[in-house]
């Protein structure tokens, strides 16, 4: 046999412990599933699902139930392949078709329920009472003589038209009220279909199946239950021990809106992210047409620097050249201030008097 799947279900107490397991035999490919206890003491509890079988088989003529053997200290099911209740949900959430969803409300209460032989008004019990929590507020309502608590959408395929229950782990043999029963199976759906709340409200649905017991009521006993399954009989808890060292236990609605708020902040991220390549690409286009006006700019100030570097080279040429030119003057004049200063040029100017010439 191959292992296709495997599930160990060891945050309950030692008694309510399983493995459940997918096979396959590999010879004809046929299919099975298979619950073991994990502990020794969980092996009463297999014997009970294997006893709950004939039972609901009678009460509850309406719906097959999954045929299952006790082999080797597991129970062996048949695996049952179809379309499951909860699927057949899941498609009236996405076409939004109210009537849809209400006309399977109404069937799948019917299957919580069973026939009207069924039925019977609640008294609370002791053992009621060590499971469920103060039962005196669902003294005197309708009642079920026998129940499937564990008859949730999800353990409900469909092979053609005929239901089978595929899982029954958790059967009451006396009796339970019945808004009990129907709220457990029903609120399941609002744990783990998407969008059911926003699209058709649990409390609408309770008031569509005319459950008068209050929500939180209910929901404490439902909680009670819980705490029944995984505590040992001195009180001590695995899944608690297991909450505390983890996180917070969060419900799936929970993480539906934890999954919308990373989803809308993905978005504006995107967004930003976009943006800001948008606003690098401008930058980088500025930045490249400073970077062509530098190299201009550069370019024309080492010409200009060329012809101020020549032009002083030129100044500095002419001004050497005025020098020359002012020392050669100077010396011109003073050689000239020298002649009509001497003697000679004086002797020379009498002469020219005297011989009459100017």
């Amino acid at each position: 046999m191959k292992k296709l799947w495997i599930k160990f279900s060891d945050e309950r107490n030692k008694r309510c412990s399983i493995k459940t397991t997918i096979l396959m035999d590999e010879k004809d490919g046929k299919r099975y599933v298979t619950k073991e206890a994990i502990f020794p003491e969980g092996r009463d509890h297999l014997q009970s699902i294997l006893n709950y079988a004939s039972v609901l088989g009678d009460v509850y003529t309406n719906i097959r139930m999954c045929p299952v053997i006790l082999k080797d200290h597991a129970l062996w099911f048949d695996y049952v392949v179809g379309e499951s209740l909860e699927e057949q949900y899941r498609r009236c959430v996405r076409e939004k078709d109210e009537e849809a969803l209400e006309k399977l409300l109404t069937y799948h209460t019917s299957l919580i329920c069973g026939p009207d032989e069924n039925s019977c008004v609640f008294q609370k019990s002791s053992e009621f009472e060590r499971i469920f929590g103060n039962g005196e507020i669902f003294d005197n309502t309708p009642g079920l003589k026998i129940s499937n608590f564990d008859a949730i959408a999800s353990n409900i395929i469909f092979d053609g038209d005929i239901p089978t229950f595929i899982d029954y782990e958790w059967v009451f043999l006396e009796p339970l009220p019945r808004d009990l029963v129907i709220f457990h199976c029903i609120h399941n759906l609002y744990l783990h279909i998407l969008h059911l709340e926003e699209f058709y409200p649990l409390h609408r649905a309770l008031e569509f199946l005319h459950i008068t017991i209050g929500q939180e009521v209910l929901q404490q006993a439902c909680s009670s239950f819980f705490h029944s399954v995984i505590s040992e009989e001195d009180g001590k808890s695995f899944a608690s021990a297991k909450q505390v060292c983890l996180k917070e236990e969060r419900d799936v609605q929970y993480y539906i809106e934890e999954s919308k708020n990373a989803h809308e902040q993905w978005e504006i991220c995107a967004n930003n992210w976009k943006s800001a390549v948008k606003s690098y690409d401008e930058l980088q286009a500025t930045c490249n047409e400073i970077e062509r006006y530098w190299k201009q700019s550069s370019q024309a100030n080492a010409q200009l620097n060329a012809k101020l570097l020549a032009a002083e080279a030129a100044l500095t040429q002419k001004t050497q050249e005025e020098q020359i030119h002012q020392q050669e003057i100077q010396q011109w004049k003073t050689a000239y201030e020298t002649v009509i200063n001497s003697r000679t040029w004086r002797i020379a100017g009498k002469i020219k008097k005297i011989f009459g010439r100017g």
